[in-house]
């Protein structure tokens, strides 16, 4: 009897924290557009545990990254006006949590990748986890990589707290994730 007890307990909290925890994915299809909406179905799932730990990713300095990042952003626009190709920057927006989530991973870029998966779990209103991965990369060393980015919104602006990476080697001694260079 005390043990149907527990499991019952156990069952109540864990339906009660499945209701404040949704997961909300978004599946990359077809060409880069104007707006993440348009190029991602999406499906939302309560309770999905599906966001690995922070510890098992290598920490990535947020501030050097978005610097580094709107300086690769500068110069393919100078790029894009002088060639006279679509300019896939124009739309990028820090209201819009997938905006801020993909740009940080590199996306959108000049070779119009996109990533494989990108999920989004929200914590409430105004935190929320993106797990990016991509397999398709241009590096022969790396069979895939996988960003974890926490963000959280203020004053109607999503902004990142903290972001890692980890990968998967194409070659070596390396099998599972990694948070080292691959060889």
């Amino acid at each position: 009897m005390r043990n149907q007890t527990k499991v019952v307990i156990s069952l109540l909290f864990i339906l009660i924290v499945c209701a404040f925890t949704f997961v909300d994915t978004k599946v990359f299809s077809g060409q880069i557009s104007q707006h993440p909406g348009n190029r991602m179905e999406s499906t939302s799932t309560p309770c999905a545990d599906s966001k690995p730990d922070r510890s098992k990713y290598l920490e990535i300095d947020v501030q050097k990254a978005l610097i580094d990042r709107d300086t690769r952003i500068k110069m393919d626009e100078q790029y894009l006006r002088d060639t006279g190709k679509p300019n896939p920057y124009v739309d990028i927006h820090d209201t819009n949590v997938y905006d801020v989530a993909l740009n940080l991973a590199g996306y959108p870029n000049l070779d119009g990748y996109q990533p494989d998966r990108v999920t989004i779990e929200f914590s409430g209103n105004d935190q929320a986890v993106a797990i990016i991965f991509d397999e398709k990369l241009l590096d022969d060393s790396i069979f895939a990589h996988e960003y974890r980015i926490e963000l959280y919104h203020k004053e109607s602006i999503w902004k990142i707290s903290q972001a890692g990476v980890r990968y998967q080697c194409s070659r070596g001694t390396f099998s599972g994730w990694t948070t080292e260079l691959c060889p």
